[in-house]
């Protein structure tokens, strides 16, 4: 299995993970009985012991249980940061975006500075950013945070055909966004 992340993660993230396409063969209902039994340690015993995992869940089988785990040794981004991204609710396009923009930084950009990808991930939201940025624990006046809501409204005032936003719009605009 390749790095294992200290980010953290949810039951819920490791279910949609394993659903998701990066374990072949397991989709909803297994990805569910493999939580169900393993918690956040799903992925590490599919990827590590498949025989464990296809023992411990009824109807998994050794066969998918095996074909699992060869797909997960092969995702080549660190799983870690796939498993958190799905414990933050963020879906299968916008992580792919993610990887494709920042490739090996992108644990660390996740990590240390999720709003930055509002500017720099494609049609990624404030919202999508800030989901993670409240999984990491970064707080509501971090300087970070109300710089992307102050970023969106601007987006905003220019989607609406406005040339330019007076500061006083942009930042009451910014302060509604960031909530």
């Amino acid at each position: 299995m390749n790095e294992t992340l200290s980010l953290p993660v949810t039951t819920e993230g490791v279910r949609d993970f394993l659903a998701g396409p990066w374990a072949a063969g397991i989709g909803p209902a297994y990805a569910a009985r493999l939580t169900e039994h393993f918690g956040t340690d799903a992925v590490r015993v599919l990827a590590e012991n498949p025989a464990e995992a296809a023992a411990a869940v009824p109807g998994l089988g050794t066969a998918r249980a095996e074909g699992a785990s060869e797909s997960l040794r092969a995702v080549t981004a660190p799983l870690g940061l796939l498993i958190f991204l799905c414990s933050c609710g963020i879906g299968e396009t916008y992580i792919e975006r993610i990887l494709a923009k920042y490739r090996k930084r992108a644990t660390e950009v996740v990590a240390t500075d999720p709003y930055s990808m509002v500017e720099q991930v494609w049609q990624l939201s404030f919202f999508t950013a800030d989901k993670i940025g409240r999984a990491l624990g970064i707080p509501d006046g971090d300087p970070r945070r109300l710089t992307a809501a102050l970023v969106t409204a601007v987006k905003r005032h220019a989607e609406q055909g406005h040339l330019f936003a007076t500061p006083a719009e942009a930042v009451a605009e910014g302060a509604r966004i960031a909530g």
